[in-house]
């Protein structure tokens, strides 16, 4: 496995990586890809917003090459939603579910007749399919698929195998 240099940072967030100079975008500008495990949410509450951070393993490859890891991670609108969404779903299953994710986050330019105070908006794109998962079911249900015979007789004592 190809080892690779990274800065440990306090969380992958928009404003963290890009040092908070992003201005006024003219075209789409791809920011970084995070590639992550969501295991956790923690809200924190200001005066003026309610953040949502995920908890878990992150890593954030720039353009330009840079590699971040963190074990915390904020995410722009819709995705947070969609996100938290999929992990709460996730978890109301499974306490110790997590969510799997691969993304890219883009600066783009805002849409016409909607202006940005900012000059720009936040795009998220998937670059795979989430995925929920839950290491131990993953392991018992290979296990069982690998041999029918053991697996026959629990199915349902643990709900019937995921697929």
């Amino acid at each position: 496995m190809k080892s690779s240099v990274h800065q440990l940072v306090k969380k992958i967030a928009p404003k963290t990586l890009t040092d908070g100079k992003l201005t006024g975008v003219i075209a789409t500008k791809d920011l970084y890809d995070v590639f992550g495990v969501a295991t956790k949410i923690k809200t924190r509450n200001t005066v003026n917003a309610t953040w949502v951070e995920f908890v878990g393993d992150f890593e954030a490859q720039t353009a330009s090459g840079e590699v971040y890891r963190s074990r915390r991670c904020q995410f722009p609108q819709p995705f947070e939603d969609e996100l938290y969404s999929r992990l709460m779903e996730a978890q109301s299953k499974d306490p110790k579910a997590s969510v799997e994710f691969a993304v890219r986050v883009s600066a783009v330019p805002p849409q016409k007749g909607k202006p940005s105070a900012v000059g720009y908006e936040y795009r998220v794109t998937p670059l795979v399919e989430s995925r929920d998962s839950n290491p131990l079911a993953l392991l018992r249900d290979t296990a069982y698929e690998n041999h029918p015979a053991l697996g026959h007789n629990r199915e349902r004592a643990v709900g019937g195998l995921r697929k």
